[in-house]
């Protein structure tokens, strides 16, 4: 039985609209899913996000005097204890996203990428993406921007997300 080109072509149409509710679908469940990380990262990891904001705020003037160096490594040195555990892949602060980072974590050597498919939630200058490092471990991307603090306004905590999701489920 032959069809006609109409015909192909609402079956056409039916298929392409089908793919695209899929797409949409899986997309509002992988922001649900990440919008209960977030809040789960946020009430589990309350006090050393506190920790992080408040010694951010104190970063010291990067002026070259040994005395502003001295107290921006103790403050490093404190916020290098406190995010030590396997959860987090990295921990980094800037002045602005770029200039002036700090590693607080130092990443594997590897690397990681945010994911270009999902995008990130935004709330209150608060982020969270998803992404991957190279070797294909999927990581959870949470970053903050501090507008009060002096010098260190960005921060940028990477977990990795089959740890989160146990900690999740536990």
């Amino acid at each position: 039985m032959i069809r006609s080109r109409a015909s192909i072509a609402r079956c056409g149409l039916l298929i392409a609209t089908s793919c695209g509710i899929l797409v949409l679908v899986d997309y509002v469940f992988q922001e649900a899913a990440n919008l209960r990380r977030r809040e789960f990262i946020e009430r589990q990891y309350a006090p050393e996000l506190a920790v992080l904001e408040a010694a951010l705020k104190k970063w010291p003037e990067p002026d070259l005097s040994e005395e502003s160096g001295n107290a921006a490594e103790i403050i490093k040195s404190t916020l290098t204890k406190i995010f030590d555990d396997p959860i987090f892949f990295s921990v980094t602060c800037s002045f602005d996203g770029h200039h002036g980072a700090r590693s607080l974590k130092a990443m594997p050597e590897d690397g990681y990428g945010p994911s270009q498919w999902l995008p990130s939630l935004s709330w209150n200058g608060r982020h969270l993406s998803r992404g991957k490092s190279v070797a294909g471990t999927d990581l959870l991307i949470y970053s903050g921007w501090l507008a009060n603090a002096p010098v260190m306004h960005e921060f940028r905590i990477v977990f990795r997300m089959d740890q989160i999701d146990r900690k999740m489920n536990q």
